[in-house]
């Protein structure tokens, strides 16, 4: 009986444990993410000014390629997790990716709405040089039409790899299992690696 007690009491220790540095890996998680958020887009908008492109960051370097390096670095993190052992470099790994989840959830945005800014204004101008002011609120709601379907495409490419990444990872945790390994949220993980990969590859057949 007193076994007994004392496996428990051993469980629940270690689950407490595992809830406090999950919560603090969170958090720093946070913080990463946030100061991307924050720095980021300003050091993208001073290496796109001419004459610092040197001084900051290298010319050709925008949203595109930094968003193409995020997806390298998610992989890289994702390989790593084989060689993690301790809760400081498991905690320390947990943080660094905030750097890739807050480029993934602002880059396509900045990139549609680049893409739909040079459209509105080429149309505009279009419009001025041909004297067609009459044309100018046609323009506007076609751009606002074909903004309408980017972002239902958008959301259709947010959507359909999430069911895709459910399916797989239901696969890959059957198949650990099945050959007896304890791993498979690790090797998840690294499949997850793989994807962001074959992301960077995608993205990096862009121009800013």
């Amino acid at each position: 009986m007193s076994a007994d007690i004392t496996a428990v009491s051993k469980k629940n220790s270690i689950a407490e444990d595992a809830i406090r540095y999950g919560t603090f890996a969170s958090f720093l998680f946070s913080i990463v993410a946030f100061a991307t958020n924050l720095l980021l887009p300003l050091l993208l908008e001073v290496s796109n000014k001419p004459g610092l492109t040197a001084k900051k960051l290298p010319a050709r370097f925008g949203i595109s390629q930094a968003w193409t390096c995020a997806h390298i670095f998610f992989a890289l993190a994702m390989f790593a997790t084989i060689m993690v052992t301790t809760q400081a470099a498991a905690s320390l790994l947990v943080a660094s990716v905030g750097l890739s989840w807050a480029l993934t959830h602002w880059a396509p945005f900045a990139i549609i709405g680049n893409e739909l800014g040079n459209e509105l204004a080429a149309r505009q101008s279009f419009s001025t040089s041909t004297n067609g002011f009459a044309e100018d609120e046609v323009s506007n709601v076609n751009v606002e039409v074909q903004a309408g379907a980017i972002m239902g495409l958008h959301n259709v490419a947010i959507s359909a790899p999430q069911i895709i990444a459910a399916l797989a990872c239901s696969a890959i945790f059957w198949l650990a299992k099945s050959l007896g390994s304890q791993d498979g949220t690790g090797w998840v993980l690294r499949a997850g690696g793989f994807a962001a990969l074959c992301a960077a590859y995608l993205t990096s057949r862009f121009n800013d």
